[in-house]
């Protein structure tokens, strides 16, 4: 089956995790294609999408969101699995992370599943506003990102796939 794994991103690491669930995806026999939320025009009408973005201060990006809105606009019917990159830490800060109430409810509503992942900090990238932001809330800097637990899902989003069969992506 055909799947759009689209991410956005401030700072970089969001892609990668787009990039490691489409290769798990390929692995698994889906073609699957990694790209940026910025750069999608138009949604391939069968391609089951996998959609992805960081929260900062609360809210995905607006490439995402953006996109998360024409998604739900669209008739029902479209496998659509979301995900959002946020807590940073052992254990995860700010352990109360989660998307806007718009993205949650589209999630709820048109979603297969939602899933949370941790996420990266690298302060040398950051602007002074964002590095007193995270000093704040005691954000410790470091790459918690799971990818053994970012391929299980993407193993579990596979088989949900193939149940589906080859052309259900809409």
């Amino acid at each position: 089956m055909r799947v759009e794994v689209i991410t956005a991103t401030k700072h970089g690491s969001t892609p990668e995790i787009g990039e490691a669930i489409a290769k798990r995806l390929r692995e698994r026999g889906h073609g699957a294609t990694a790209r940026g939320a910025e750069a999608v025009a138009e949604l391939p009408p069968d391609a089951a999408i996998v959609l992805g973005s960081p929260i900062y201060m609360g809210k995905w990006l607006k490439p995402a969101r953006e996109l998360a809105e024409r998604i739900a606009a669209e008739p029902p019917g479209r496998a659509l699995w979301m995900f959002s990159a946020g807590p940073i830490g052992d254990p995860p800060k700010p352990d109360d992370a989660s998307p806007e109430e718009e993205v949650e409810r589209i999630a709820a509503e048109r979603a297969i599943e939602h899933r949370m992942l941790t996420g990266k900090l690298d302060r040398s990238g950051l602007s002074r506003m964002e590095r007193l932001a995270i000093r704040a809330v005691k954000v410790p800097e470091g790459d918690y990102r799971d990818f053994e637990a970012i391929a299980a899902w993407a193993d579990q989003i596979a088989e949900a796939l193939d149940r589906r069969g080859p052309d259900s992506g809409a």
